[in-house]
């Protein structure tokens, strides 16, 4: 029993019998029920039992379909949050979402609840190898790789920036050239046809006519020039904005590929040796099943793993040797508190009670001091 990852399924994979028949149909919103609901009564989350095709994103890529279908609880939250459940126990075995949805989540605080008690309280999570072998800093030279990557790529990134700059620049300049040619070509025409006017000659009507559409014709052309020009210079500033943002990111390439390049010159990487490792892991996994032994053993009412360690397991006191050495007697420090001191004196008598001995034959005895 486990849970899928988003990217295991699909959710048009999960498919509902009918009761009716025996085809399969995709999941709807009325097939949802209740599962869990706030101190208010609302609900926080619906549940379905649906079944899926584990070899679903096999299929999908293969001609010749298999077909493994499992049951899967589909846990949906007030925010639409779905958790898929799946189990490779029998059909028939499960009932509904909720009672597979609660076999899941059930497992948590006797299981993976234990896991992290045990991390907590005994370091599992740190190695215990003795001897060490200086080694190349993989770990600082694969960041010094990634940053020299990154520096190379914003490196080609401006000078394609600065190859598209010089391109508006040079459209810019042509146009120009252009239009000033432009300009002096329908400026000359403009001055041949006042020249008739003021000498007379031709029909008077129809070169004034003519002047006015040069006068108009001139003014587009400028106009249009301009908005021509206006988007390039627009082209301009922004590739001067990235050419600003790409130069900071250079400059902090640059400062990452010195620091890692001094690191893997400069700091040595070791590799433990585990070989002791299994051995003090065992000896870990021994002082946690203590733990758990003393807790449920000598404290009768419900107490917590943190209480026990604090309070009662890193609790100071005298040792008394007795009876030629036959016997020694640990007298634990007042407690703070009443109800401390009760739950460490019965703990005190359960534990005398067993008359617990050492593998050579010592009694041992607990007592609180008064």
């Amino acid at each position: 029993m486990t849970v899928l990852d988003s990217n295991q399924y699909r959710f048009e994979d999960f498919k509902i019998r009918d009761e009716i028949g025996d085809d399969r149909r995709q999941v709807r919103e009325q097939d949802f029920d209740v599962y869990k609901r706030d101190k208010k009564g609302g609900v926080r989350s619906r549940v379905a039992l649906v079944e899926f095709d584990y070899l679903s994103n096999i299929n999908r890529r293969r001609k010749d379909k298999d077909e493994y279908l499992m049951r899967c609880a589909l846990v949906k939250k007030k925010n639409d949050k779905l958790t898929v459940i799946v189990t490779t126990m029998p059909m028939d075995k499960i009932a509904s979402g909720a009672e597979l949805a609660d076999l899941y989540y059930n497992r948590w605080p006797c299981q993976e609840a234990k896991f992290k008690e045990m991390t907590k309280y005994c370091n599992l999570n740190v190695n215990h190898g003795f001897g060490k072998i200086e080694v190349f800093n993989r770990m600082a030279a694969k960041r010094l790789e990634a940053a020299e990557t990154s520096l190379s790529y914003d490196v080609r990134r401006l000078e394609n920036l600065k190859e598209k700059y010089e391109d508006v620049k040079r459209q810019m300049e042509k146009r120009s050239v252009r239009n000033e040619k432009n300009n002096e070509a329908l400026k000359g025409r403009i001055c041949k046809i006042k020249w008739k006017l003021r000498e007379g000659k031709g029909d008077e009507n129809k070169l004034m006519m003519r002047l006015e559409k040069k006068i108009v014709e001139l003014g587009q052309m400028e106009g249009k020039y301009q908005g021509k020009i206006m988007v390039l210079r627009e082209q301009k500033n922004t590739l001067r904005r990235k050419e600003k943002h790409i130069l900071k990111s250079i400059e902090q390439n640059k400062i990452n590929v010195d620091q890692w390049k001094k690191e893997v010159e400069d700091t040595p990487f070791y590799e433990i040796d585990p070989e002791m490792d299994h051995i003090m892991t065992n000896f870990k996994i021994l002082h946690e099943n203590s733990l758990l032994y003393a807790k449920d053993v000598f404290f009768e009412e419900e107490i917590g793993m943190v209480m026990l360690v604090k309070q009662f397991v890193n609790h100071y006191g005298d040792l008394d040797i007795l009876d030629g050495g036959k016997r020694f007697r640990f007298k634990l420090n007042k407690f703070d508190g009443k109800e401390l001191t009760k739950r460490a004196k019965r703990a005190c008598e359960i534990f005398n009670d067993l008359e617990i001995r050492t593998a050579d034959g010592v009694l041992l005895e607990l007592v609180v001091k008064r």
